[in-house]
């Protein structure tokens, strides 16, 4: 016997059942055991027929297979890809590869139902907008852990072409909470100072308050580095025995500034930035 309400029962024979059960001639037991269905599905079921009895229907209304997306889905989807190629192929924008949850939250805002990200990720595929993954050499695991929000914040900052509706370059500053992610701070600017990057500091603590450490790489703003001596040049001081101005105003907050020593030991600040990049270079022009 078929599941499916369509296939089992006319429309007439689900009007007598609810109208037996407005009148209260059955119990909700009973119309369950007739129909054979949920109580979820017959709630659901019922609020459509107390909406219009007369034009109350149970008969199957998709017009196109589940398995199969509509050819507008497919337009979109298309057309979304095809943006997604411009992108990388120029190369002065941060996109390198086929963004698919971004083109599905696109698409999804332009169609008004869900779509699956492996839904997409296979029409690119079947149409040939992908590119194979790079592997890279597996480096010595550097992870730092905390355990409770404030311990650690990592701090960094990422000059790219952000958009292709602009010539020009920016630098993204952000601040991100290690043990939750969370995103405490992000600002465009277009030329990188270490008074914006105070400002930084300033906004974090006025909003969240005080944590216990900075968590940055070795730039001139955040750390003054020694150079190998040269025949015409000779270093003085030596690294860390200068305080730059933004480690100075750290430590007046009374946190403590720690210094990757890779890439890789801070990519919880520098993940965030991929998924940046993509939604900010596909979204709207916003720079007017």
């Amino acid at each position: 016997m078929s599941s499916q309400l369509h296939k089992r029962f006319t429309d007439d024979q689900v009007r007598i059942i609810f109208d037996l059960y407005d009148k209260r001639s059955i119990t909700l037991g009973q119309a369950l055991e007739q129909l054979g269905c949920s109580r979820s599905r017959f709630y659901e079921l019922l609020k459509e027929y107390r909406k219009s009895p007369e034009e109350f229907t149970i008969a199957y209304l998709r017009n196109y297979a589940q398995h199969r997306l509509p050819k507008e889905a497919d337009k979109v989807i298309r057309t979304e890809l095809e943006i997604d190629k411009k992108l990388i192929e120029d190369r002065n924008t941060p996109v390198w590869n086929y963004n698919y949850s971004a083109i599905r939250d696109e698409a999804v805002k332009q169609l008004g139902y869900k779509i699956s990200a492996q839904t997409v990720r296979n029409k690119a595929r079947e149409w040939s907008y992908y590119l194979p993954k790079v592997r890279k050499e597996k480096s010595m695991p550097r992870e730092v852990v905390t355990e409770a929000p404030g311990i650690l914040l990592q701090h960094d900052s990422s000059h790219h072409k952000w958009t292709p509706y602009v010539d020009a370059r920016w630098t993204l500053i952000t601040t991100i909470d290690d043990y939750s992610r969370y995103l405490l701070y992000g600002k465009f600017v277009e030329v990188e100072t270490t008074w914006d990057h105070i400002r930084a500091v300033e906004s974090v603590i006025s909003r969240y308050g005080v944590g216990l450490s900075y968590y940055v790489d070795s730039h001139s703003i955040f750390r003054f580095v020694c150079n190998k001596n040269s025949f015409c040049h000779k270093q003085v001081k030596g690294t860390d025995d200068v305080l730059t101005q933004w480690k100075r105003i750290v430590e007046k907050c009374g946190m403590r500034v720690w210094y990757a020593l890779s890439p890789e030991a801070k990519g919880k600040v520098e993940r965030p930035y991929r998924w940046l990049q993509d939604r900010i270079t596909m979204s709207t022009p916003w720079f007017n």
